[in-house]
């Protein structure tokens, strides 16, 4: 049975952790799947901001950005999710770890680097 998650937004982006699917998008939105998207469960980003991008470092710990300079951060598989310090004001689009310390985030008027 699919069943729908009640969100009727813009989805930017979509990513996989290896046990739950995540999309993202505007109004602060992040839905969570863990049934390959069977069904979608709304989770509290504790952000109004639109949500562009995300990367998840291992199957617990992942990274939102967005508008503003927005970055979130989880460490339960997405269950819940807290705003780092911004190091930017500007819109974030990607958000890439080279490893579990080092991420880079860019956006439309430069960069920013996210020291977990």
């Amino acid at each position: 049975m699919k069943t729908n998650s009640g969100v009727t937004t813009d989805i930017s982006r979509m990513s996989y952790n290896g046990s739950a699917t995540f999309v993202q998008g505007y109004n602060g939105v992040i839905l969570r799947s863990l049934d390959k998207g069977l069904t979608w469960k709304k989770m509290t980003s504790g952000t109004s901001e639109s949500l562009f991008s995300s990367y998840w470092t291992s199957s617990t710990t992942g990274y939102v950005v967005g508008q503003k300079g927005t970055i979130l951060k989880s460490t339960n598989n997405g269950l819940s999710w807290s705003k780092m310090t911004p190091v930017t004001s500007h819109q974030l689009i990607s958000v890439v770890f080279t490893d579990a310390m080092h991420g880079y985030a860019s956006g439309g008027t430069g960069g920013a680097n996210i020291v977990p």
